[in-house]
């Protein structure tokens, strides 16, 4: 614990070193009700001393609360810890919050993005107005962002560490537009659980509630051969876009690892990506070679390697040499299970003529609403592949795929619906001719 003392030491396990705490360089009775802006405090904190620890009250239910405006700088090499009960809150401004330079280490941190406080002077945030900022070979460990107004794990470095750390709520969709649903239109406004660009990043036991674009995604240029193990998607009250995304990188494939996020989808269109013993709604694959999909199970939609997709009316490029090995697709409807990319519930189309899709188990739907389209394979080597028909196909313990909203950000959503029609009725006034008072 933290007594009155300047610097003290942490001993055993690991650490063994003395570290300064924050309360020194505030004013003494700190205001630590999240009201007060102390970031130039942290960061003359930061700058002056190796090891930094934010101190936590002793009751869970009054936790020591910490102002700050973004822009706290960990200095490379430094490392800034908190004790639990301690919140760092996220003061109305933009940008990132906590920028973490190379080298450097964050530990048990919480922060709170105060998003709901930033709203309506802030109208405009966006995915890059993010928690914590990787800078390269960061570590990040044990620590929680929730109510962001953007991306809570950023990064566009190489040679991080992500893990035991949880994003909760994420995105300005719902303050923006008043929604509980993510729409392309709205993507600048949308928020990502763990956005991890650049390279030979990993992000283990990690957990991302109610992102509203991806909960875990590595994509574009500048990107690539990033791990994910262990990690969990959940979606309680707002419809998020997918589970994980690796789209188009240019540095090589991302490997998956007992991945599960049932509420959404594993999009893959790069080459080299290999997914084992994880779990989604559906997985789709256009475009990529040399992707390797094994052991892995869908819940509701199908597994789609390109295809023929009615959709839009064209062939979707599957890729090079795919292997499609052990997987078990559960249906719970007749449509097509990845209706974007195929027409079919299971569909693997080789563009080389090699590959291989073995032992994989299609449980299609089959019942009232019709009979699902099975399973197409083409240019493709195959072996013991398996199509069972039946109603329902719904393990227990999945999470549904429509969320339930807390009762909290139901009246949140209904708050704000009423105060956007409310500011909207004098314009209505004026437009209908009413000269009395509405």
């Amino acid at each position: 614990m933290v007594g009155a003392g300047l610097v003290f030491s942490w001993g055993g396990g690991a650490w063994g070193v003395e570290w300064t705490s924050l309360l020194t360089y505030l004013p003494q009775d700190p205001v630590l009700d999240g009201t007060v802006d102390y970031r130039e405090q942290l960061n003359l904190a930061l700058a002056e001393n190796v090891c930094v620890l934010i101190p936590g009250s002793l009751n869970a239910e009054k936790p020591h609360i910490y102002g700050a405006t973004t822009g706290v700088q960990i200095p490379a090499g430094h490392t800034l810890r908190s004790e639990a009960n301690a919140v760092l809150k996220r003061l109305p401004s933009k940008g990132q919050l906590v920028h973490i330079g190379k080298s450097s280490r964050v530990v048990g941190v919480t922060v709170d993005g105060n998003k709901y406080g930033h709203w309506p002077e802030f109208r405009e945030l966006g995915k890059s107005d993010s928690a914590f900022l990787l800078r390269g070979r960061c570590v990040v460990e044990s620590c929680v962002a929730y109510d962001v107004p953007g991306i809570a794990f950023q990064c566009y470095s190489d040679h991080n560490l992500i893990r035991d750390c949880t994003a909760r709520n994420c995105g300005y969709i719902d303050l923006r537009f008043n929604a509980d649903y993510y729409q392309g239109k709205w993507d600048r406004w949308s928020g990502d659980g763990f956005y991890v660009r650049g390279h030979h990043n990993v992000v283990i036991n990690c957990e991302a509630h109610d992102c509203f674009r991806w909960a875990f995604t590595t994509c574009h240029d500048n990107a690539g051969l990033a791990t994910y193990i262990n990690c969990r998607g959940y979606a309680h009250n707002w419809k998020p876009y997918g589970f994980i995304d690796i789209e188009g990188c240019d540095g090589g494939g991302t490997t998956m690892v007992n991945c599960v996020g049932t509420f959404g989808s594993i999009a893959i269109s790069t080459s080299d990506t290999k997914t084992y013993g994880c779990e989604a709604s559906q997985i789709h694959v256009y475009n990529a070679d040399n992707v390797e999909i094994v052991g892995c199970t869908t819940h509701g939609g199908g597994i789609g390697i390109g295809g023929w997709s009615s959709v839009k009316n064209s062939t979707v490029r599957g890729g090079d040499n795919p292997v499609v090995i052990g997987n078990t697709i559960n249906k719970y409807g007749p449509t097509p299970g990845i209706s974007g990319v195929s027409d079919w519930s299971f569909s693997v189309f080789s563009s080389d003529g090699k590959g291989m899709v073995a032992r994989n188990v299609l449980n299609e739907y089959d019942g009232p609403e019709g009979r699902g389209p099975g399973m197409k394979l083409d240019s493709v080597s195959s072996h013991d592949n398996v199509v069972h028909y039946g109603t329902s196909h719904v393990p227990e313990g999945v999470l549904s795929a429509k969320p339930e909203k807390t009762p909290q950000l139901r009246l949140r959503l209904r708050e704000r619906l009423l105060q956007t029609f409310a500011a909207g009725v004098p314009g209505m006034a004026r437009e209908l001719g009413l000269d009395r008072k509405v």
